[in-house]
């Protein structure tokens, strides 16, 4: 649960005690938790093994790879969900590196890297959104060690403006020439597309030298006519 506190609670998002904080078309609002009544997927299952694998393995560290952890984490600023400036600790920092690298397909790091910086992101150039294809055009090239990764939502309402729970990752790699199809992929992942119902594209670089990853940016598109 994230909350920023004033004189009073100003903003949040998550979960505190049984009641879900989200943002909607009024501004932020507060509704009852409700469990959800899917099973999880076998990937929600595969991040939580993965998780838990993490967890044991900084466990195995030796002195001198947890304090180089702690310095790796002291000179790497990580801005949260309101865009304010926070530090995490060692064991958070280690986390935080692999689980960027599970979703891009790498193995974690056991060493701390001494690199600090970030990667640049890649600026979208056109993005062909219709029933019937879903085809990115990037304009900017990867750095030489940086993964896009890729996220979106299925068909939205239009009205629906909360979404931060819809995403679903869908893209960790290095498109070739910039342009990515993903048309069978959401076809597979989502159905058909319906015409007039909204996408929502959230996209970042990640370094494959630190873990480290870029500001995110995203694009929300309506679904044109085949």
């Amino acid at each position: 649960m994230l909350v920023k506190f004033g004189s009073l609670i100003v903003d949040g998002k998550g979960t505190i005690g049984g009641y879900i904080v989200q943002r909607g078309r009024s501004g932020t609002i507060v509704r009852v938790k409700k469990s959800p009544i899917q099973p999880l997927t076998q990937y929600q299952l595969d991040v939580r093994n993965y998780f838990k694998q993490c967890q044991n393995l900084y466990n195995t560290l030796n002195a001198k790879q947890v304090q180089d952890w702690n310095t790796f984490a002291d000179n790497m600023p990580i801005t949260n969900y309101f865009g304010d400036v926070r530090y995490l600790s060692g064991q958070q920092m280690f986390m935080y590196c692999a689980m960027n690298f599970y979703l891009s397909g790498m193995q974690p790091l056991i060493n701390a890297p001494t690199d600090t910086s970030h990667p640049n992101n890649i600026s979208l150039q056109s993005f062909i959104n219709r029933t019937n294809a879903t085809i990115l055009q990037f304009s900017d090239i990867l750095g030489p060690y940086d993964l896009l990764h890729i996220r979106v939502t299925r068909p939205l309402k239009p009205s629906l403006n909360y979404f931060e729970d819809k995403f679903v990752s869908v893209y960790n790699s290095r498109p070739a020439g910039g342009y990515i199809d993903g048309t069978d992929y959401y076809t597979y992942r989502f159905g058909a597309k319906t015409e007039g119902y909204k996408i929502i594209l959230e996209w970042k670089t990640v370094s494959t030298i630190n873990g480290q990853t870029s500001t995110i940016q995203r694009l929300s598109s309506i679904i044109d006519p085949a």
